[in-house]
């Protein structure tokens, strides 16, 4: 992902082995997070301490080794979408995509390696054990990676969060878990209708989850924007988008593992009957290639007391600031 997002902010066209990466559209200039490296600095030790760099998980795929997780980057994925976020709460949100990316990239694939769809049910039941709209920890022993990941964010991160907004985290974390094993069974059954395809990849992609996460470094955002039209339709856009691209950027990775079924040019290509190369085109094309409007006010989101109280002590504990 990280070299597409590169390629995007360079404005280039590099080619990925039998596949061309088209020109991305871009409707405004990238900027880079100035704690970028102390996010990454950061992310590796945090994720060595959960255990993501563990023997047994470094062999299959082959690229959650510390030199593989340091050459993908994924703070900068991070550092590009939060731009104005402080170095604590980068790390925060980073942590957080790391343990997610854990997920899609190695940890419940490793269930399909042994078709046991039952125990990768089940092991989503229990992580959302280590989310409890209470926020409050659980008598629960971490067993692996993720388990201790969420047990190590979770609290921290609820206490910042009105119950309404924990529900909503909670429900994408859900919904991108529920979408793995869903994704996994269809690797080998794959969609062949792309307007099917598209529905069901907003759910696996896990950019819902991005897309709440990104109140806790903005502020939340108010009940009645949460209700419009316009606020829906532009989270689709969002997951879409950046989806959609990735599906492009990871297109050999994905024939190469035999994970391709899944991928949107593949199900292009076969449903409507195109090259490759055109079937890239026409899913760059999807999420919309016009200049998006210009708003015509910036929105500021509202913290109410409590949140902003509880986020005040948050830092203090975890950053060590006020």
């Amino acid at each position: 992902m990280s070299s597409g997002i590169a390629a995007a902010r360079r404005g280039s066209s590099p080619i990925m082995g039998s596949l061309s990466q088209p020109q991305f559209h871009m409707p405004f200039e990238s900027r880079l997070n100035p704690h970028v490296d102390q996010a990454r600095a950061q992310a590796g030790e945090w994720a060595r301490q959960m255990g993501m760099f563990d023997e047994e998980y470094s062999q299959w795929p082959q690229r959650w080794s510390e030199e593989k997780f340091d050459q993908a980057d994924f703070p900068l994925f991070i550092a590009l979408t939060h731009p104005d976020a402080d170095a604590c709460e980068l790390e925060l949100v980073t942590d957080w995509h790391v343990a997610l990316w854990f997920v899609d990239d190695l940890f419940l694939p490793l269930y399909r390696r042994d078709h046991d769809q039952e125990s990768a049910a089940a092991q989503v039941e229990r992580l959302m054990m280590f989310l409890p709209l209470d926020g409050l920890p659980r008598p629960l022993s971490p067993g692996n990676p993720v388990e201790r990941a969420f047990a190590n964010l979770w609290s921290g991160t609820a206490a910042t969060m009105s119950p309404l907004w924990r529900d909503r985290f909670v429900s994408s974390v859900r919904r991108f878990l529920d979408g793995v094993p869903w994704e996994l069974e269809h690797v080998d059954h794959a969609v062949t209708d792309l307007i099917e395809y598209l529905g069901a990849r907003r759910d696996f992609g896990g950019l819902q989850f991005t897309a709440v996460l990104m109140e806790h470094a903005m502020g939340e955002l108010r009940p009645n924007v949460l209700r419009r039209r316009e606020f829906h339709t532009a989270v689709d856009a969002f997951v879409d988008a950046i989806s959609l691209h990735n599906d492009i950027v990871s297109y050999d990775r994905e024939v190469d593992e035999g994970t391709v079924g899944n991928n949107g040019v593949e199900v292009a290509r076969k449903a409507l009957g195109l090259n490759r190369r055109d079937a890239a085109t026409v899913i760059n094309d999807l999420p919309g290639s016009t200049p998006w409007p210009r708003p015509r006010r910036s929105y500021r989101p509202r913290r109410s007391g409590s949140s902003s109280r509880s986020r005040r002590r948050w830092r203090a504990r975890t950053c060590g600031t006020s």
